[in-house]
This record gives structure tokens, C-alpha cells and sequence, in this order.
């Protein structure tokens, strides 16, 4: 550290908290060490009665009673959640065409989003995986 008592003088100020002690350099590396945490992908997430029940239960959901009735609630998850080929730490929505981390939140906020329920409710409007849009198609008359 570095103050000036003058213009023209510059003193220095505890030189010895410049200096890297050892004590840091462990708490660094113990940092490095404390990684963010990669979940699999579990099926058992598929047949989640937790995840099932916050859907249901879910104002936001648009999903009507009727849909709610004709599918068979136990397997709500399974009907659009798969692992993701090639990637353990990943799922796949197959509704939205998307690959998403395998965190069970990060699924859940996934199921509620407007993007997910949108092709939830339309699911043979065709998809632009790019985007995420739904592509729309004229037709032409001949």
C-alpha cells in the first residue's frame, strides 16, 4: 500500500500485507478445490411424484383438467423428459427439442416455463431448434 504525505513524497505502508503469505495460497487452492457440482442425469426423476405434484399444483401451468386426466399423472415427466445422448450430465425435453442441464430445479423451472408449455399444449406446430420458436408455415394455394 502507498499514500503520499507530500506531492513530491510517496511513502510505503505495510509492506509486509503486499507480500503473499502461505496461509493464502492454501486458502486458494482450497477454493479451487470446491468446484460447482455436475448432477447426472437419473431416471428416477422421470417417475418423480415431488416433481409431478409441484406441475399439478402449479397455477402458472396451463395445462387444463382434462389433459391433466387423459395422461396418466404418474408418468407426467416421462411423457417429454429423456437423458440426453452422449452427455450424463444432461437431459433432453423432447416437447421443446432442448437439452438442458440435469438438475432437478433446473427441470422443474424447465416444465413451468412459457416456452415448454406453449409446445405442451401445440405439439405438432413443427420447432426451430436453433431459436426455440415455433416455425410457421403458409400455405399456397395451387
Amino acid at each position: 500500500t502507498v499514500t503520499a504525505d507530500n506531492e513530491d513524497e510517496m511513502v510505503a505502508i505495510n509492506d509486509e500485507a503486499d507480500v503473499d503469505s502461505g496461509d493464502d495460497k492454501e486458502e486458494v487452492s482450497k477454493l479451487k478445490l470446491k468446484g460447482s457440482y455436475r448432477q447426472k442425469y437419473k431416471r428416477a426423476w422421470e417417475l418423480d411424484n415431488e416433481l409431478r405434484d409441484e406441475l399439478r399444483n402449479d397455477n402458472k401451468t396451463r395445462l387444463t383438467e382434462n389433459r391433466i386426466n387423459n395422461l396418466d399423472t404418474k408418468y407426467l415427466l416421462k411423457d417429454w423428459l429423456s437423458p440426453f445422448t452422449g452427455d450424463p450430465y444432461s437431459a433432453f425435453c423432447r416437447t421443446c427439442h432442448s437439452k438442458l442441464h440435469a438438475h432437478k430445479k433446473g427441470l422443474l423451472a424447465h416444465a413451468k416455463s412459457s416456452k415448454h408449455k406453449k409446445h405442451s399444449l401445440n405439439p405438432e406446430e413443427p420447432l426451430n431448434t436453433e431459436t426455440g420458436e415455433v416455425v410457421l408455415f403458409k400455405k399456397i394455394k395451387k
